[in-house]
């Protein structure tokens, strides 16, 4: 395995997933690589949810790109030096081949890991984004300090009156989430301590909490900024693993989240003062960490 000539690198070209939540941790990565290549040439390509997240929240020093359109992108912009695959890829990774990508690094476990310059292995047990360009980039010789999301998005300053919950209660699929009953258990629950309740979502999670008069945002057109406007008004978030549970973070919302599936550990949201269950918890674990978090007596 080779490594990657820095000294040569003007023109970089990192492919991202297409999600919500990865592309939201990804504005701490990009931060790295924007500050340790200063004046370097950065495009970020990403497509769906994922592209959404970095048009609206630009890093500073990173142009985005939208990833359907990666071999012209790569032809028309001229000869990208570094190309940065920080999860396991085949067809991006033909794809800055035949646009003669000159070095290439990433996450290995794919069909071409003898084409990257570098590879690292899977971080099992450690976050599949942060570690995982953790790795790469000091590799490569960029600094890696904390990671920082700037959303642009301020939170309120502390105000009285009755704790603001959100509730997420989808998925982006079934084995993911968390029975919607639960969910609507754990809202009664906080209601009746005097909670205001409000649910959040896409179209198919509008009307999960209507039985308790909960102000909707499920299914409502909105763009991701105004989102995370929104999240950034709760005190807390009850979640599943989802998009929005990475956001809510990135704005300093606290969150309660069920991981059906994945690991805490390997997906964690940004930010701190979070609690995270794992499995199929019963509806009193939750209630715990509400309690923790918004402070009842």
């Amino acid at each position: 395995m080779g490594r990657v000539d820095l000294d040569v690198v003007r023109k970089v070209a990192i492919f991202l997933p297409p999600t919500l939540g990865d592309c939201v941790n990804h504005l701490a990565t990009l931060r790295w690589l924007s500050d340790g290549l200063p004046g370097r040439e950065i495009t970020a390509l990403s497509g769906g949810l994922g592209l959404g997240v970095l048009t609206a929240f630009p890093v500073e020093g990173v142009r985005v790109a939208n990833r359907d359109s990666a071999l012209k992108e790569l032809w028309l912009r001229g000869r990208y030096d570094l190309g940065v695959f920080p999860y396991v890829q085949n067809k991006m990774v033909r794809i800055a081949k035949a646009g003669r990508v000159r070095q290439l690094a990433g996450l290995r476990g794919g069909k071409h890991d003898d084409w990257f310059t570098f590879g690292v292995e899977p971080v099992l047990g450690q976050h599949q984004v942060l570690e995982v360009c953790r790795q790469l980039f000091e590799h490569i010789g960029i600094p890696c300090p904390v990671p920082v999301w700037d959303l642009g998005v301020a939170r309120p300053p502390a105000r009285g009156g009755p704790p603001r919950v959100g509730f997420m209660t989808g998925a982006s699929r079934a084995d993911k989430q968390w029975p919607t009953a639960k969910f609507l258990q754990v809202a009664e629950c906080c209601q009746r301590r005097g909670c205001q309740i409000f649910n959040f979502g896409g179209p198919g999670e509008s009307g999960a909490l209507d039985s308790l008069g909960a102000v909707d945002y499920a299914g409502t057109p909105s763009d991701f900024r105004t989102t995370a406007r929104t999240l950034a008004q709760m005190d807390l978030l009850v979640t599943n693993d989802t998009g929005l549970m990475h956001l809510a973070g990135a704005v300093g919302t606290r969150v309660a989240a069920v991981f059906m599936v994945e690991s805490p550990a390997e997906y964690f949201p940004p930010g701190t003062g979070h609690v995270l269950l794992e499995g199929d918890v019963p509806v009193e674990a939750v209630l715990d960490a509400v309690k923790e978090i918004v402070g009842w007596e």
